[in-house]
């Protein structure tokens, strides 16, 4: 995370180097000046009705189609090369179907790399990620590469923002996402995760999360956050929840809540490595793991922040506000999440 410009081809110089523990990446603009244009075109489908997605340009045409729908028909997708889009302002998928009509994302085993979202219009309503939701569907096998969203909004996740849905057989794999700058506008952003969002299970056969890992994920927001979910939502009748043979490593999650609004007691421990914040009756976590993971509490001056490890979940730390002068309890409940809103959590780990 370090750029040296300028001309070292002389005698006589000495370079220092400063690295802070705790390196906060303020802003990532590698892609900001993105003026790749891909055209859309229509990819081949096979025979069982499925499009076959083998470059950006396809990638485009599944874009605009989704995007153009009031309500999505079924849609089946399968990447059969990995798409490459360095260069390009990526616009989120908003896939609206149903119960009876859904989506199923099928990478087969390929990436998506680079992917750039910047929006000047961060408001509440906003989602983001490859897809911004899917209402209701499946993705499964695919990695993505590289994941930037600057000024994110409301919501976000690698692969989806919100999800009625499941994921099954998916990677991320180098994960930036930071709100904007509360020195410039004050808007509080959250729910965001490594992979998803939110998450809604839709039926028992999808509620479950299998073989899915996240590495080198950056999240910085105003909580709800997660390496994979940054909220596990329930809405109606709910279905408990699996995490299975899932994994996080190397993960920075920065909860910052500007000063003076720290509000609910709470709202400092809903950050975790897996799931951030759960409101669901029952989970369970089989054949987990995480490891190296770094949670911060606060915003803006290193010495106001609170900075744990893996190996401080469940233990007590407090965050003094540095305006209003409250004292809150910081960090994970456990070493998989962060809080529960269910405070009988039926809770299995395996």
């Amino acid at each position: 995370l370090t750029t040296i410009l300028g001309n070292l081809l002389t005698g006589n110089m000495s370079v220092t180097f400063e690295v802070e523990e705790i390196f906060r990446n303020e802003y990532n603009d590698f892609y900001l000046t993105a003026n790749n244009v891909f055209t859309a075109s229509e990819p081949a489908v096979d025979d069982e009705g499925a499009y076959l997605i083998s470059s950006p340009n396809e990638l485009v045409w599944l874009q605009e189609l989704i995007n153009s729908a009031d309500r999505d028909p079924s849609i089946k997708v399968k990447l059969i090369k990995d798409i490459d889009l360095e260069g390009y302002h990526w616009t989120p998928m908003n896939y609206n179907g149903g119960e009876s009509n859904m989506l199923t994302f099928d990478g087969q085993g390929h990436k998506v790399i680079n992917i750039n979202i910047t929006t000047d219009n961060p408001s509440y309503e906003k989602h983001a990620g490859f897809f911004s939701d899917i209402y209701h569907g499946v993705v499964k096998n695919l990695t993505i590469d590289n994941f930037t969203s600057n000024n994110t909004p409301h919501c976000v996740g690698g692969i989806v923002g919100v999800l009625y849905g499941s994921l099954e057989n998916c990677n991320v794999n180098h994960v930036f996402m930071r709100q904007q700058n509360h020195d410039n506008q004050l808007v509080m952003n959250y729910n965001y995760g490594g992979m998803i969002g939110i998450w809604y299970a839709w039926g028992e056969e999808h509620a479950a999360i299998k073989n899915c890992h996240a590495v080198d994920v950056n999240l910085q927001t105003a909580g709800r956050c997660g390496g994979i979910v940054g909220f596990l939502h329930t809405e109606g009748t709910d279905y408990p929840r699996t995490f299975e043979n899932c994994s996080v490593r190397e993960v920075f999650l920065n909860d910052e809540v500007y000063p003076g609004f720290v509000g609910y007691d709470y709202w400092f421990q809903c950050t975790g490595s897996i799931a951030g914040y759960i409101n669901t009756d029952e989970i369970t976590f089989r054949n987990c793991s995480q490891s190296d993971c770094t949670y911060v509490f606060g915003y803006a001056k290193q010495e106001n922040m609170v900075y744990l490890h893996t190996g401080d979940e469940g233990g007590e730390f407090t965050y003094k506000d540095p305006i209003t002068g409250s004292v809150v309890k910081v960090g994970p409940e456990h070493k998989f999440y962060g809080y529960s809103a269910v405070r009988n959590l039926i809770y299995h780990e395996e």
